[in-house]
């Protein structure tokens, strides 16, 4: 049912033109202050119990609402549901359309990584509660990361040290799966050698390895056409993932 529903989503955004963009609540923010005035102490001077205490609750209410659904509606209502989540966290859009024409092959990548690779991979391996561990922890890093820097802070808080060690986590497995896949839609030699010299690399500035190994894949190409490029190398890998996904799920039926 993942692939499906993965399937669906993208069509809706890119096809269909119908984004969640425009749909996206500002719920992080009002979020954040609430509960680090709740529990301030907590939050504020122990990472990791502060980060738990964020992120958990998030996680708990879309377990048990994803359990009250499908104890009520079966199959078809979580799969609508789980439709309406991925749409959600998700941002297939045309990438050839604003407001990506106007990004560098670098932001691409690491845009295309945050809203689309990683989105699929948390999606495809936990399912909904996957997803949204993924999607809020990296809510929660842009947010932390935001404020340290509006507020000119030299020095990150233990907590935000921990968010961004959890989105290391995260990110190390899909990174380098994303980076094995520029390999096989790029330059193959040139690529897996980077990726082997990196592939036990530890889990700071994970996300930036994903730009490095797609701007290795457009050796050769010239700078004023970089960024089409780089969207048609992201559409391979694209392909790549949904083909593979489509093979896991054919074995996973036959069996």
């Amino acid at each position: 049912m993942s692939l499906i529903v993965i399937l669906i989503c993208l069509g809706l955004q890119r096809y269909l033109k119908f984004n969640s963009y425009s749909c996206q609540l500002h719920w992080v923010d009002p979020y954040y202050k609430w509960m680090t005035a709740k529990f301030a102490q907590i939050t504020k001077g122990h990472g990791f119990v502060g980060a738990a205490i964020l992120v958990l609750p998030i996680l708990a209410v879309v377990a048990i609402v994803f359990a009250l659904v499908f104890n009520w509606l079966s199959l078809i209502g979580y799969a609508v549901l789980s439709i309406a989540i991925v749409w959600y966290c998700m941002d297939g859009r045309d990438m050839q359309k604003d407001p990506y024409e106007n990004m560098s092959a670098q932001d691409l990548f690491i845009t295309s990584y945050r809203n689309l690779f990683g989105v699929i991979f948390w999606y495809a391996l936990f399912g909904p509660v996957g997803l949204t561990l993924y999607f809020s922890a990296g809510k929660l890093q842009n947010l932390i990361m935001d404020q340290q820097t509006s507020s000119h802070e030299e020095t990150q808080s233990s907590l935000s040290l921990c968010i961004d060690k959890i989105m290391g986590v995260l990110d190390w497995v899909p990174v380098r799966l994303v980076g094995l896949s520029y390999a096989l839609v790029g330059h193959f030699g040139l690529v897996f050698k980077s990726w082997l010299k990196k592939l036990f690399d530890g889990i700071s500035n994970t996300q930036k390895l994903v730009s490095e190994w797609g701007m290795i894949a457009l050796k050769d190409v010239a700078e004023d056409t970089q960024t089409a490029e780089a969207i048609t190398l992201i559409d391979r890998a694209l392909l790549v993932w949904l083909v593979v996904l489509f093979l896991i799920s054919l074995g996973s039926l036959i069996s």
